[in-house]
């Protein structure tokens, strides 16, 4: 079972965004506050991890403010159109797991097309919210009126629908659950509004079990919250995430009966149990370049204490240090944890989290949903350039390595050198809308989709982009060069003619000849603002008198 792609209406700047999923790894690349976070959070809001999610007035698209007010100030309670948060979800289904998706199922003509589930945050009773929102303000009215304030600029609560569903969504406002059928949406998908989808479930909470069951989600946020140093608060170390690793995945105190006999012996004794159980995982690292060449080996030693392991400071991660001369397998001395770099702490506690979700969704024998996906906030965060290439291109085979089933990953990233490991095909690129009518919304394209005129050109983009580490994306324009005299002097004249565009995220493009025009159709595909700057090569007079004659 995969998700193939997801539509988003109403929420914070998607407005209206279709997104296809790659069935390994999909990219959402695109300038700050461009969405690529929205399309990440609104799997949290309707998936959460406990209780029910805790949507507010704001996470409605700003057109959406101004729908609410007036329908608050209609002339009729009948028929108000209140607006409404949708995400639809599309799956493609393997023959393995057609007796798990039945509820699915739209029609028993089903044919293999994908299944879809429509989920909606959305009015319990429009015209009953109206009527209490027109009650509140009608008492707030009164209010001023008895005091004698009515000419006051303050206005008490609430001030418009808006205003009140600022502090009442929760109590108007819930989830509904329906299945969707492919053949009411056209190729362009376009649905046919006169085909009204079914109800997933008979209640709300049936068709998230339902839902649960076949989907699992797991999150792992751009702050990570890694310190240097052993501070409270929401910091944490790598020593205390392996151990809560340890706890859920490894061998257990209480349950091994040699770690508690090497605990009991020696620490020599528990210093092995604890490399033999961590090896699986350690040694993983290794497919992501850790340790390299000049880096530290990475331990995990025991502070004998017989109560506990991994509590407090009883076992923590340290760093072996090669001898000096150079020989091989020896460890000269060691470090505690604290004394290595963010870059590969990060890197460390990145592949335990994402190791910790695979354990937790096959360790659920009975229930185990048969899709797993996983989003990744900005993993480039304290990496260098060449860590960031090799996480990309490894972590994929670091899953399958520890796993027999399939997970999806979601990646969003600032990061031009991830995006020149990953190509064209899994990139969502997401667009700020500049437009008055669009204003806080966003479009997002499919770089799978670019169509070229020839296949040349599209050969020529996919090297020239990776010699150039795709700063495209993130721009909010682009000027051409066509040499690097133009590319040294345009910084200078930019400063001296047009300081403006110093705080502007504008890329320079050395197109090192006058390649300009195979850049036309990705540039008018981006939509981004572009000048092109070229020199006016001289004519031989030779060929200017034969032209003459």
């Amino acid at each position: 079972m995969r998700l193939s792609s997801f539509h988003v209406q109403n929420f914070r700047r998607l407005k209206d965004v279709r997104i296809s999923v790659d069935p390994d790894n999909t990219i959402f690349v695109g300038a700050n506050n461009s969405g690529k976070t929205s399309a990440t959070h609104v799997f949290r809001m309707f998936f959460p991890s406990a209780g029910t999610p805790r949507f507010t007035v704001h996470d409605f698209s700003v057109h959406c403010w101004k729908q609410f007010d007036d329908a608050g100030l209609a002339e009729t309670v009948c028929d108000v159109v209140l607006p409404k948060i949708q995400l639809d979800l599309w799956f493609d289904i393997e023959n393995a797991d057609l007796h798990r998706v039945i509820p699915l199922l739209p029609n028993l003509d089903w044919e293999a097309n994908p299944v879809g589930v429509r989920i909606l945050f959305k009015p319990t009773n429009p015209d009953e919210t109206i009527v209490r929102f027109r009650e509140a303000l009608s008492l707030a009215e009164s209010v001023l009126t008895d005091t004698g304030r009515s000419r006051s600029k303050f206005q008490p609560w609430p001030k418009s629908l808006s205003d009140y569903l600022d502090r009442k969504l929760s109590e108007e406002y819930g989830l509904s659950y329906s299945v969707l059928d492919r053949d009411s949406f056209d190729e362009d998908w376009v649905e046919d509004l006169s085909k009204i989808p079914h109800q997933l479930a008979s209640n709300p909470t049936e068709a998230r079990t339902i839902l649960a069951t076949l989907v699992r989600i797991d999150f792992m946020d751009a702050q990570r919250f890694l310190s240097d140093t052993e501070s409270s608060g929401k910091s944490e170390d790598l020593s205390r995430r392996l151990g809560r690793f340890y706890k859920k995945n490894l061998d257990k105190y209480d349950d091994n009966f040699e770690a508690t006999r090497a605990l009991a012996d020696s620490e020599q004794r528990l210093n092995e149990h604890l490399a033999h159980v961590f090896k699986p995982t350690l040694d993983t690292l290794n497919k992501l370049g850790y340790p390299g060449f000049a880096d530290p080996e990475l331990l995990i030693r025991s502070e004998v204490d017989p109560e506990s392991i991994f509590s407090s400071k009883n076992t923590s991660v340290h760093y072996g240090l090669g001898s000096p001369d150079g020989a091989a397998d020896t460890i000269a001395a060691t470090l505690p944890g604290r004394y290595n770099g963010l870059g590969f702490k990060n890197l460390i506690y990145m592949v335990i989290e994402m190791l910790d979700f695979e354990e937790r969704w096959i360790d659920d024998d009975t229930n185990r949903a048969p899709l797993h996906l996983i989003v990744v906030e900005e993993p480039e965060a304290h990496l260098h350039a060449q860590l960031q290439q090799v996480f990309i291109n490894q972590i994929r085979a670091v899953l399958t390595e520890v796993s027999p089933f399939h997970t999806q990953l979601v990646v969003t990233t600032h990061s031009s050198h991830i995006i020149y490991e990953c190509g064209f095909s899994p990139i969502r690129y997401f667009r700020r809308s500049n437009t008055a009518a669009e204003l806080s919304s966003t479009k997002v394209l499919d770089l799978s989709t670019l169509k070229t005129s020839t296949e040349e050109t599209i050969r020529f983009l996919r090297r020239y982009m990776k010699l150039t580490h795709c700063d495209l994306f993130f721009a909010d324009a682009v000027v051409l060069v066509e040499g690097n005299v133009e590319r040294i002097l345009l910084p200078l004249m930019i400063e001296r003619v047009a300081p403006n565009l110093k705080s502007r995220y504008l890329t320079i493009l050395d197109l090192g000849g006058a390649f300009a025009y195979r850049f036309r159709e990705l540039i008018e595909f981006l939509g981004l603002t572009t000048l092109i700057i070229t020199d006016l090569d001289s004519v031989a007079a030779k060929s200017i008198a034969h032209v003459d004659e």
